[in-house]
């Protein structure tokens, strides 16, 4: 019955005229370009007009009807109209599981794009449902080794690293290396991949001797099947540069972090989420090594591209924050280091939850800060609530 469904869908997705269906589609392409242009609301309007213009000449779940669904959800998720945007999306999906069946792989991409789209906003406990449910989906119709299903799997891995639910993270992570070892190989550039999500989640946790062996190996294998240019390569090199930080080896890391960013600045620009990373780690080794002024600028970089990336309210920002407070702190700039840390806990707290494990160094940086300026009880405080989050993750 379901194989029915499917052909009927397919069968009708040609049943607009060439000449109408070149009519939509140029009113979407329009949409897009106003839509990139910044001006939304013309793009909007025009989105709209295309949607109509759908409905009124072909079945209610055509798939230019399912295109002008998702070129809507873009708009209002760029106007910043999460509740528009998420009904846009939802709308896709129903249109997708009545033309394919519940249990179909392009079902399965679209849970899966909507998971994302909750990330993007914060919404981490829609977002894991929607990963959930397309791993489901992709089980029962692929089967427990498909390639499909590792990358949905690795999503769902990243959002709980990204949370701090490292106990969730690593058994999903193992699995999905497990599927690239078996379908691709050892020396493969997804599977190095794996490997590497597997050494950060290690060093997330701080467990840097569980960690090496993980980052080398991701290293080994891309040094041998990418280019030298590639942004995977930049991300090797900033953890093999952590590595050599965690051992007080600061000018090796130094340099490898300088190899990172001309690759990262190279590929991405200096306006993208990875180059703030490998800028602010930079910093981190500038200050251990007394180079403060240094330390300062890459942080301030780093500042004002996770900014204007992202707002005042997220993970990136609170983690460059908390450096720039750690900075001060460093060379015993106090009132300087307090606003830092207010900010980065503030930030954390908008977008991790108050119970995130990265909150412990903001909260154990401003109660020395507290100490050091006789503000004991404010101190104690801090170090109570951090205290509880550790508690939690043993």
């Amino acid at each position: 019955m379901k194989k029915i469904v499917a052909a009927v869908f397919f069968c009708l997705l040609f049943s607009i005229s060439s000449v109408m269906a070149q009519g939509f589609r140029s009113q979407l392409d329009k949409a897009l370009t106003l839509a990139n242009a910044g001006e939304l609301e013309q793009a909007l309007t025009t989105a709209q007009e295309a949607l109509k213009f759908a409905e009124a000449n072909t079945i209610p779940d055509h798939k230019d009807v399912a295109k002008a669904y998702d070129v809507l959800a873009q708009i209002n998720n760029a106007k910043d109209r999460f509740p528009e945007a998420e009904s846009y999306y939802l709308k896709r999906i129903a249109l997708y599981e009545k033309g394919y069946g519940p249990q179909h792989k392009n079902v399965a991409a679209q849970y899966n794009n909507l998971a994302f789209f909750y990330k993007e906003w914060g919404k981490d406990t829609k977002a894991e449902p929607a990963f959930g449910k397309a791993i489901t989906i992709l089980e029962k119709t692929l089967g427990l080794d498909a390639i499909e299903l590792a990358k949905v799997k690795q999503n769902l891995g990243e959002l709980y690293k990204m949370r701090g639910y490292f106990n969730l993270a690593e058994p999903i992570y193992k699995d999905v290396m497990r599927i690239r070892k078996k379908v691709y190989g050892s020396d493969h550039a997804l599977t190095a991949e794996s490997i590497n999500d597997m050494g950060e989640l290690y060093s997330y946790q701080q467990n840097y001797a569980r960690a090496a062996p993980y980052l080398v190996e991701a290293y080994e294998i891309r040094k041998k099947v990418l280019k030298s240019d590639h942004p995977d390569m930049a991300i090797s090199l900033n953890n093999v540069a952590m590595l050599f930080k965690v051992k007080k080896r600061y000018r090796e890391a130094i340099s490898l972090y300088n190899d990172a960013l001309t690759i990262q600045k190279k590929v991405h620009g200096l306006n993208h989420s990875k180059t703030a990373m490998i800028l602010s780690n930079a910093g981190e080794c500038h200050i251990q090594s007394g180079q403060y002024v240094k330390a300062e600028s890459l942080f301030n970089q780093a500042l004002k591209i996770t900014q204007a990336l992202y707002g005042p309210y997220h993970y990136e920002v609170a983690m460059v924050l908390n450096n720039l407070g750690w900075l001060y702190l460093k060379q015993k700039r106090f009132d300087e280091a307090e606003p830092y840390y207010l900010k980065a806990i503030t930030s954390a707290e908008q977008s991790m939850g108050d119970d995130h494990p990265f909150l412990t160094a903001m909260f154990d940086g401003l109660a020395t800060v507290y100490r050091v300026m006789g503000r004991v009880d404010e101190a104690r405080k801090l170090e109570q609530k951090s205290a509880m989050i550790r508690s939690m993750q043993q």
